[in-house]
């Protein structure tokens, strides 16, 4: 492996020209970038050739520069860009060809291209100008890698028309778009579309500003929320030039950064080459230029330009010359606006000097790590690197620390990372590390040392024998034991050349044999999209099932290309990446031919453009991927219009009520399919909306044409409309079944321990039935008083039809109250048979607590479909290392907690426990609270004096009786505690003295069950007026007259409606109770 010769700073060596004395003098480093100086003037020069007579100078040496490079395609905006070749950082440098035309100077970088022109891969080419004035002859051709479209292919805004362009007013003005007619709609660019602003005023003012013809642009501009594309683009046709040149004046104060030179000892000696200024502001536009990414800076005089990250901004290695370090504003420095390159401030006059810089941490291989505020060092990151120089700061060689190890087994783990954006780090050889380790490290800086292989650490190796790879600890040249903290620090080289050029070119026909072969299965598979698309247009009325296998066979075989595809973009993209980076440091190698160069250039731009060929197909089976499951959908919704046409003329000829009654229930399952259909019309229509926008325009034409009938076709199926006509018809179906003498038994209905399934009418439903057959309530066997009835969910989903705002319907949010909300809606259409439908109490909704989950009570989702708060996608555990988020399903409750929010409950899953909560009313809650119905009998009680005769007078009333239930209540006058609160023992004693008293007329007074007391709710307050009192929490419930398994009495909070316990040296409250005898 050739260890790679590199300078970020992107100079190495230096040929001299001495007028007069007519030869060259060779620096250092022969192998990297080299600059000429003829008669003083500095010029790029990497490649020299045999002296050309018709365009330079044949007694002088001829300079060839180096071809641009980074060739950059931007179709939407019709134009080129490239990076400049080194030296050449103008336009005017610059020539460009295109298909069929001469060369012409370029207008800019990026290259305005005529709009909507049509151009293969390779038609556009750039390339340094010759001149003969300074012996310079044209350089290699850099090409268009991939082919410009018309954007007449996309749907997409038409440009702005009329330009109006007035120099001396310094604006620019055009006609609004139809249907743009708001200034707001518009976006322009003063830097030829490189950055892009909002349009505040028209005309545009540009300001006083030189800008080249074709950089001001103006467009609508792009407006996701109504799925608009940026539009076409409206170029400038003139140039702007300004009345007063702009001077940008040279920042001041340089200061050159690098600490305690000299020093031995503490504070140690930190050389950064680090470069400060001050900030500049232009003193006619007032601007100031305050951020690092504002300026740029030169190490070798001005003859290159690094952009600035960081200030103060390390320059380079080198022990440079302060007259030839500069820092100046750049050109249009800060994003959409104009300045031209501000005047240099030079080192010169800075009180220190540069030195040499053996280590630099660096964020990429090409960036440095930024200076800390103080000018200092930081150590790279976990991605980053260090360069390490020689004692003139040369011969870089790349290092990274990967981790500690303790023993072998531990490094392999360790080396498989990349480090400044470079793969393929490898540990030194043994023999490599012995020597390393022998160097003096002194010169290492105490931030660097553990990073970096010193002489006094242990670090680990590798040795190859018989192909065999044993890791060695080697320390101060000698191989020693592995102990905590041993080193696995890594290099980086630079592979031969000739590797480099075999692997372009394997890489290039492996994926053109890839984009080949897979071009062929797509053509198979858009054929037979649009053989099935056709047949479905064809066989109208008719049974499309048989369809189905031709689109699960396409779905199948788009899904194996589509994987493939997916992990080919992958590895091509590494591979590509790795490719061009070995390209990018090559091209600073003068010692490489350069046409190994030329071919490794070559076969990247080639494999780029197959890279876009290939991601191109892989949108192409991706949009497939997107109408087949459309296909699917569409076929199975025929097939079920004609069961649901079916089971409605069977239900209207049946004449049998069990007959009817099951006809019945498949029209509702028709219906419902349907209906399932409709809700993901919307999903499925924008999905093929999106495969059609997205599928590449120039080559699918004709699957383009039909998904377009595919899309008109969806937009004519069956509405919801038509869905509700069909259960109409069910549900009159149902009502026939019952007059014709048919019904299904309580006994046969029964779904879990205590409920009975109901149909939308309010009849018993076999217990099979499932909801798509029209089960939509459970009533609640446990109180056959009340009949307590329960609605079903509709789906249960976060932001689904049950996700409902408390009270938000002024504002057209779906709420549970309110005009149009559910508990008016479900009333208005009498759901199975009940009008008085209501949002529960918290005690109603605990009682659904029927089911069990990890112990505890839940809600049993066999009774209750559609609640999901158990599904594992919902009921996450959010202590768990990359769970997804959790969500919890809390249900609205009939309490207020206050004016402005609505109390709330959610059911015990695997990972929550049940709790209770509060939403806002307004619609301003972000949880999922979800609206379920309760509907029951109300109990009516008759007022009693303390002889058990009638009375209506309920300051006099001592005792409530409850016809249904035949139990008589003890009544209160009063919420004294003195009067409510007894110890258990004393409330025994008082049921004792009203039996003796024969109370109401009764002498069975009791202490109330549990179960009875619950029964009391929701309480009647007009009856029970004193129930609440100002007692303790801990003291406020009832007592009932069943133990807990430790002997305590069980005791009843209204209030929170939970059961808890009583101790019998406390004082709770009670309430007694008798039965009929």
């Amino acid at each position: 492996m050739r260890k790679f010769m590199f300078d970020y700073s992107f100079h190495k060596v230096i040929y001299i020209y001495i007028e007069g004395i007519g030869k060259m003098l060779l620096g250092a480093n022969k192998s990297l970038l080299a600059l000429t100086v003829v008669a003083g003037t500095l010029l790029t020069g990497c490649n020299e050739t045999s002296p050309d007579p018709k365009s330079t100078n044949p007694t002088q040496s001829v300079v060839k520069p180096n071809a641009p490079t980074g060739p950059i395609v931007n179709d939407d905006l019709d134009q080129f860009r490239w990076t400049w070749s080194q030296n050449f950082t103008g336009k005017q440098f610059y020539e460009i060809k295109v298909q069929g035309q001469p060369w012409v100077t370029v207008n800019g970088n990026p290259h305005q291209l005529v709009i909507d022109g049509v151009y293969a891969a390779g038609d556009i080419q750039v390339r340094v100008k010759a001149d003969s004035t300074q012996n310079r002859t044209v350089s290699e051709i850099l090409t268009s890698t991939s082919a410009y479209t018309a954007s007449s292919a996309v749907a997409r805004p038409k440009s702005p028309t009329n330009p109006v362009q007035n120099d001396n007013l310094n604006t620019f003005d055009w006609d609004l778009v139809t249907d743009f007619n708001d200034v707001s709609d518009y976006e322009y660019s003063l830097t030829g579309g490189v950055d892009w602003t909002a349009v505040a005023s028209k005309p545009l003012e540009v300001g006083d500003v030189d800008i080249d013809a074709g950089h001001v642009q103006v467009r609508v501009k792009a407006n996701p929320a109504a799925d608009t594309l940026a539009g076409s683009i409206l170029i400038s046709s003139q140039a702007f030039r300004s009345g007063v040149p702009v001077v940008i004046a040279a920042p001041t104060l340089p200061d050159i950064v690098n600490k305690n030179i000299g020093n031995t000892g503490y504070p140690n000696e930190v050389k950064t080459n680090g470069f400060s200024w001050d900030w500049v502001t232009n003193s006619n536009t007032k601007v100031t230029y305050d951020q690092p990414e504002h300026y740029e800076f030169t190490n070798d005089g001005g003859t290159t330009w690094q952009a600035v990250t960081y200030k103060p901004q390390h320059v380079g290695p080198k022990a440079y010359d302060k007259t030839k370090v500069g820092v100046r504003v750049k050109k249009n420095a800060i994003a959409n606006k104009v300045n031209p390159v501000g005047e240099t401030l030079f080192a010169t006059a800075a009180s220190t000097e540069f030195y040499v810089t053996r280590v630099v941490s660096m964020k990429s291989w090409n960036q440095p790590k930024d200076l800390t505020s103080y000018g200092t060092w930081s150590k790279a990151e976990a991605s980053g690197c260090y360069i390490e120089y020689d004692a003139k700061g040369e011969n870089p060689q790349f290092w990274a620390y990967a981790g500690d190890a303790s023993s072998a087994d531990k490094v392999p783990a360790l080396l498989n990372k990349e480090f400044c954006d470079m793969p393929n780090w490898t540990l030194l050889g043994s023999t490599e590390m012995k020597a390393k380790t022998l160097v003096d490290s002194s010169y290492i800086s105490s931030t660097f040392s553990s990073s970096l292989i010193n002489d006094s650490s242990r670090h680990w190796s590798s040795e190859v024998a018989n192909d065999i790879e044993t890791l060695k600890v080697i320390k101060s040249g000698q191989e020693v034991t592995a102990s905590f903290g041993t080193k696995v620090i890594v290099n980086w080289a630079l592979p031969d050349t000739a590797k480099i050029v075999t692997e372009s070119a394997s890489t290039d026909a492996d994926i053109k044999a890839l984009v080949s072969l897979q071009n062929s299965n797509w053509q198979t598979t858009s054929a037979d999209l649009i053989a099935v698309i056709n047949k479905i247009e064809t066989l109208v009325d008719q049974p499309l099932t048989p369809l189905l296998s031709d689109v699960t066979t396409a779905d199948t075989e788009a899904k194996a290309v589509f994987d493939v595809l997916t992990s080919a973009l992958v590895e091509y993209q590494e591979r590509i990446d790795l490719l061009t980076l070995y390209s990018t440091m090559l091209e600073s190698d003068s010692s490489i031919d350069n046409a190994l160069k030329t071919t490794i250039n070559t076969n990247v731009a080639s494999t780029k453009t197959a890279f876009i060929n290939l991601t191109a197909l892989h949108t192409s089976f991706k949009s497939a991927l997107k109408v087949t499951p459309a296909l699917t959908a569409l076929i199975k919704l025929t097939d079920q219009n004609t069961t649901a046409d079916t089971a409605k003329e069977t239900l209207l000829a049946a004449m049998d009520g069990a007959d009817i009654h099951a006809k019945s229930l498949d029209l509702f399952a028709a219906a419902a399919a349907i209906k399932d259909f409709i809700k993901a019309n919307i999903s499925l229509v924008s999905d093929l909306n999106s495969a059609t926008h997205d599928l590449p325009k120039v080559s699918n034409a004709a699957l383009i044409s039909a998904l377009d009938k595919l899309l008109v076709i969806f937009n004519n199926l069956p509405t919801s409309t038509e869905v509700d006509a069909l259960n109409a018809h069910a549900v009159t179906g149902l009502k026939r079944a019952s007059t014709a003498g048919y019904s299904v038994t309580a006994g046969d209905a029964v779904i879990g321990t205590h409920f009975a399934k109901l149909d939308i009418n309010g009849g018993y439903l076999l217990s099979a039935t499932t909801y798509a057959q029209g089960w939509r309530c459970v009533i609640d066997n446990r109180d056959l008083v009340r009949q307590r009835i329960w609605t079903l969910l509709k789906d249960g989903l976060p932001n689904g039809a049950d996700d409902l705002a408390f009270d938000a319907s002024g504002a057209g949010i779906a709420s549970v109250m309110g005009a149009g909300g559910l508990v008016e809606s479900t009333n208005t259409t009498q759901l199975c048979g009940r009008s008085d439908w209501a949002l529960p109490s918290k005690g109603q909704l605990t009682s659904l607590e029927t089911g069990t989950v990890n112990g505890g009570d839940t809600i049993d989702v066999n009774v209750f479909p559609h609640h999901l708060a158990l599904n594992p996608k919902y009921d996450t555990n959010r202590w768990l290392s990359g769970s997804l988020p959790e969500t919890k399903f809390w249900y609205w409750a009939a309490e207020e907690r206050s004016s402005d929010e609505q109390k709330t409950y959610h059911y015990r899953t695997v990972n929550n426990n049940s709790s209770s909560g509060s939403e806002l009313k307004q619609g301003d809650e972000d949880e999922v609270v979800l609206g379920r119905l309760v509907s029951e009998i109300k109990l009516s009680y008759q007022l009693l004096d303390s002889v058990g005769d009638a009375t209506t007078n309920s300051d006099t009333a001592v005792c409530a009786y409850q016809p249904d239930t035949k139990l008589t209540w003890q009544l209160f006058n009063t919420d004294d505690l003195g009067v409510r609160q007894k110890k258990y023992a004393d409330v025994l004693l008082e049921v004792s003295q009203l039996n003796s008293n024969s109370l109401c007329g009764k002498d069975n007074w009791r202490v109330p069950e549990s179960t009875e007391l619950v029964g009391l709710l929701p309480l009647d307050r007009s009856v029970f007026r004193f129930n609440d009192t100002a007692a303790y929490s801990s003291y406020r419930c009832y007592v009932a007259n069943e133990e807990n398994r430790w002997g305590r009495q069980l005791c009843f909070d209204m209030t929170t409606e939970t059961m808890g316990e009583a101790s019998g040296t406390s004082a709770y409250q009670y309430r007694l109770t008798s039965s009929d005898k």
